[in-house]
């Protein structure tokens, strides 16, 4: 079943053009900022970036536009109560929903919030302890004798 998530060889078709468009070079090396998704750890795609100068950061889940631009769900439910008290009683269908997710996304996806939720991510303005928080067990800097 077509889950419409990106596969690897969907990241990889889009990789290819990505930097025939780009054309990046030693001198001119282009930085991707990418999600934690499987599709991005595509070997072949890796390889592709590796030998045309893509360099990419992944950050870990939940760092980048999840609390970036699409931001809280309680603009979506705070649509949902609009909605409820306006119809008591009805249970809401697909078209409902579909009609509550737009003026949600409006409300989180816009520039000012996206600037605001950046800076909740460590990337903007740039916070070199951010990583901090997410650094694994194995990483020299959560071991004990750090």
């Amino acid at each position: 079943m077509d889950n419409r998530w990106i596969t690897g060889p969907d990241f990889l078709l889009w990789l290819q053009y990505f930097v025939h468009q780009v054309r990046p070079s030693p001198v001119k090396k282009v930085l991707l900022f990418m999600a934690n998704r499987i599709s991005h750890k595509y070997h072949p795609a890796l390889e592709i970036a590796q030998v045309n100068n893509v360099v990419f950061l992944s950050f870990p889940p939940y760092t980048t536009l999840d609390r970036a631009v699409y931001g809280p769900k309680t603009f979506f439910e705070q649509e949902i109560n609009i909605f409820q008290k306006a119809h008591p009683g009805r249970i809401m269908n697909q078209l409902d929903i579909a009609r509550l997710v737009t003026p949600a996304f409006l409300k989180s996806a816009s520039a000012k919030y996206a600037v605001h939720r950046f800076s909740s991510t460590g990337l903007w303005p740039y916070n070199k302890h951010f990583r901090r928080r997410f650094c694994t067990s194995d990483s020299p800097r959560s071991s004990p004798s750090s």
